[in-house]
């Protein structure tokens, strides 16, 4: 890498600046002349016996600066300096090579003659500027070594006067001092007197802090800090706190307003509220005659007191309703409309009243069986389509692994409802269906609503499952539910799921555009399944 051309392609890849003085070029410790020539050959030069001709050192400088200049304006700029243009045909070439996309080029000559380049040595400063910059450091340290003498000096003197200041009796006399008492004379407060001023003098020290210490301690406590503080990481602060991410208040004033309405009803009844009844004196019974068991409450059996008060002195209406009436008018304390009696009201009333029979519910009531189509899916994680990613394969017609979803933190849930949107001509219908991957929790009842299994091979899978035959072959299940069974194209197929009466839906490992068609297709065969087998009990 001896010639210009290597060194002016290094430093402009590895973005180093080029040092250009009037005569030479300097990359580094090697300078060259500007008029020097390249080994890259000039376009049209060199063919058919015609003389070879090179582009010079800084035609190719200048052509790096202005390379962001359109071409018409650097050949302006480029025949103004008096420099050698570089034509359109070899500029992409060039520079391509310059800016290390290319490792070579077919315009590079490898047998033009190279010149060397010289050592660059950096001249040396006079001698008088040397010398005086060496004065100008000493005399630096000096003054700064001075100045720090001068002021631990200024410390030194204002301790010793803190000193004096604080001591004022360096000598302790007896003739200022009088006797306690008998044991405590006069020369033993003295010595007291005299120990406590000695120790005063060792700890005055190391209660007093001097400017400089108290600068240097300053300073770097503040380095410290903002050290500190630049690797802080705010997590919260008192307004984000505040900040709620899920929850929406937009409809608080509606809850205020409401509650305002309902206190306003509560004090329009309290200040309307009748007096209370009177006391009801109980007659006396004759002592022959046995006392009458009270009537128990029944509100099937209202027609007994058809003829006494019902209310006992209260002013309400038994016949009156509030419904079709707004919160307004019900706070505000309207009387509600009379309420016709309902004949059938009175027979369903009797009829409770008789003692239940022995078929019939004690409740009164039967639970309303459910009409949503069941789907079952393995529960093994050895599958490619489980509880944790049916939804998103039926429902979004998009496949995602167990492991995606276990990654994403999916959470495990024990069943999955999906919505199926049905095409019906102009309108669409949406069909709820619910996926489990377990049946121990099935009733009877809900076998009739299973219509779609998951076959992943093994027998064991329809363990618990009606309709098994006696070596627990699941041959008669797949005349009443429709089985599927999921696999990559490049899988091999169970030599189970051959035998079976099972469909059999194939997808690609990494081509995701393919799914829908493939889950378009499981419902297609499950809509001429269920009209088959005529389900009408389901929502389908």
């Amino acid at each position: 890498m001896a010639d210009c051309l290597s060194f002016l392609r290094l430093y402009n890849i590895e973005k180093k600046d080029v040092i250009e003085t009037d005569e030479r070029i300097i990359f580094g410790d090697y300078s060259w002349s500007k008029f020097s020539n390249t080994n890259y050959l000039k376009y049209g030069t060199g063919r058919d016996g015609a003389t070879k001709e090179y582009y010079t050192l800084a035609s190719l400088v200048f052509l790096l600066k202005n390379v962001d200049l359109p071409h018409s304006v650097y050949a302006q700029k480029a025949i103004a300096s008096g420099l050698p243009l570089v034509s359109r045909p070899d500029r992409k070439d060039l520079l391509a090579y310059l800016n290390g996309e290319t490792s070579s080029s077919a315009s590079i000559d490898k047998s033009a003659p190279l010149e060397l380049g010289q050592q660059h040595v950096v001249p040396a400063a006079p001698l008088s500027q040397v010398k005086r910059s060496l004065e100008d450091g000493t005399n630096s340290e000096a003054s700064k070594r001075a100045k720090a003498d001068e002021d631990i000096k200024v410390d030194k003197n204002r301790l010793e006067a803190r000193l004096e200041a604080n001591v004022k009796d360096k000598v302790v006399t007896t003739n200022q001092l009088r006797p306690l008492s008998e044991r405590m004379s006069a020369e033993k407060i003295a010595a007291l007197k005299a120990k406590r001023i000695a120790h005063k003098r060792e700890t005055i020290k190391d209660d007093t802090i001097t400017e400089i210490e108290q600068r240097s301690f300053a300073d770097a406590e503040v380095d410290v800090s903002k050290d500190i503080i630049s690797k802080e990481k705010v997590v919260r602060t008192r307004e984000t706190v505040m900040r709620s991410a899920k929850k929406s208040f937009t409809n608080i004033l509606d809850v205020i307003t409401n509650i305002q309405l309902r206190e306003q009803g509560r004090s329009f009844n309290s200040n309307h509220k009748a007096s209370p009844p009177p006391a009801v004196v109980a007659k006396k019974e004759p002592p022959p005659k046995k006392p009458v068991a009270p009537i128990p409450y029944s509100r099937y059996d209202q027609e007994r007191f058809a003829g006494k008060e019902e209310t006992e002195g209260f002013k309400i209406d038994t016949m009156g309703t509030y419904r079709g009436m707004n919160f307004q008018s019900v706070s505000a304390g309207v009387t509600g409309s009379k309420r016709r009696p309902d004949p059938s009201q009175k027979e369903i009333r009797t009829s409770v009243a008789k003692p239940l029979s022995v078929n019939q519910p004690k409740s009164g009531h039967t639970k309303r069986e459910s009409k949503t189509p069941i789907i079952v899916v393995p529960s093994t994680a050895t599958s490619i389509i489980t509880l944790l990613n049916v939804k998103d394969f039926l429902q979004d017609f998009k496949f995602v692994s167990n492991n995606d979803k276990k990654a994403n933190g999916a959470p495990r849930e024990s069943e999955v409802l999906i919505q199926r949107k049905k095409d019906l001509g102009n309108t669409s219908l949406t069909i709820p269906f619910k996926v489990v991957d377990s049946v121990n929790k099935l009733q009877k009842n809900d076998w009739e609503r299973v219509v779609a299994v998951f076959v992943q091979g093994p027998t064991w899978q329809f363990k618990g499952w009606p309709w098994l035959q006696s070596d627990n072959s699941p041959v008669n299940i797949f005349a009443k539910v429709k089985g599927f069974h999921l696999k990559f194209e490049d899988a091999r197929i169970e030599p189970n799921i051959q035998k079976w009466d099972v469909h059999i839906l194939q997808i690609n490992r990494h081509k995701r555009h393919l799914d829908r068609a493939c889950a378009l297709r499981f419902w297609e065969v499950l809509d001429k399944f269920v009209g088959k087998q005529n389900k009408t009990g389901l929502r389908y």
